[in-house]
């Protein structure tokens, strides 16, 4: 097959023609055909090239988070031609799927909110960020219960990625993940790293604004912290906190204790990781209240839980 359309090419066969004779070769399949043959391809369509402007226009998009099939469509190519001419000329679209046009790039630049406070520490917890490209990417996953912080996550940062979701054996879980080279280098500056669950030691609580700590403590919480309860809320109400290294404990509990005033210092244990924990109804509805008063964000099923609690009182 292969000696027959390089013996019609040499009689006088355009490509076009072979395409059509030969549906199961692509013109790409073909011109290889004829190049590992050493056959010189006649004519065909010039390669179009880029004006200077078309070059500095691209230029300009690419820095403004332009995706691929807006360059392609704009310069009035396909994409895969479009991706050629951008290598040929030494440019790559840094997030090629995953751009937010609208995202708040300077979000941590400067945290003077409870909210930000309060996304810092859930990211600290429950997030994770890695190198893409040239870039960063960030991403936060959560059980599919908690879609609804997850939206308030995508308001708050103004994100355009859309929500997925993974189903497993017993459980879906949903996510955001998004590139942003500023928000990346901002985390960092908070210990929220690549591989930050081994890489990270200790809480950045002197990086936090003194006025907005209990936000960021309940982002924490919300993350890798828990209250538990008998069904009559009169035994085992405890709150727990939950990480890797026990410096990242007993920082959580000296927040803890410093925003509340509680001067008792509890045992920390290790199980699978190491754990902190306050005991007693009236202690912990004073540490949660505190968590809660001042902050907008929060994990709904555990301030219903909360709710549940404080009512018993009643």
């Amino acid at each position: 097959m292969e000696e027959n359309i390089v013996k019609e090419y040499l009689e006088g066969a355009s490509i076009s023609a072979l395409l059509r004779k030969y549906p199961a070769f692509t013109r790409k399949k073909i011109n290889k055909i004829l190049f590992d043959n050493n056959v010189t391809i006649r004519g065909g369509r010039r390669k179009k090239q880029l004006s200077e402007q078309q070059i500095q226009e691209a230029k300009q998009m690419i820095d403004e988070g332009a995706f691929l099939n807006e360059l392609a469509e704009h310069f009035n190519l396909d994409k895969e031609t479009m991706r050629l001419r951008l290598r040929d000329l030494g440019l790559s679209i840094k997030n090629t799927n995953r751009v937010n046009r609208r995202i708040k790039s300077d979000y941590f630049s400067i945290i003077d909110s409870p909210v930000k406070a309060y996304w810092l520490g859930f990211l600290y917890t429950d997030g994770s960020v890695d190198h893409y490209g040239a870039t960063g990417r960030v991403r936060l996953q959560l059980q599919e219960a908690d879609l609804e912080i997850l939206e308030k996550f995508k308001e708050d940062l103004q994100l355009d990625c859309k929500i997925t979701y993974d189903t497993r054996k017993n459980s879906t879980c949903c996510s955001v993940e998004f590139v942003d080279e500023q928000i990346f280098n901002d985390l960092g500056k908070y210990d929220i790293i690549p591989n930050k669950t081994y890489a990270s030691h200790n809480l950045p609580i002197n990086k936090i604004p003194s006025q907005y700590l209990s936000a960021f403590a309940l982002g924490l919480f919300d993350g890798d912290g828990s209250l538990t309860y008998s069904q009559n809320f009169s035994t085992d109400v405890t709150i727990h906190y939950t990480a890797y290294y026990e410096s990242e404990v007993q920082d959580f509990q000296k927040l803890i204790n410093t925003l509340v005033g509680i001067e008792t210092y509890n045992k920390n244990f290790f199980t699978s990781a190491w754990h902190t924990q306050w005991r007693g109804r009236l202690q912990v509805i004073k540490i949660l209240d505190c968590l809660y008063k001042d902050c907008p964000r929060f994990l709904k099923r555990k301030h219903d839980k909360f709710l549940a609690l404080k009512n018993s009182l009643n």
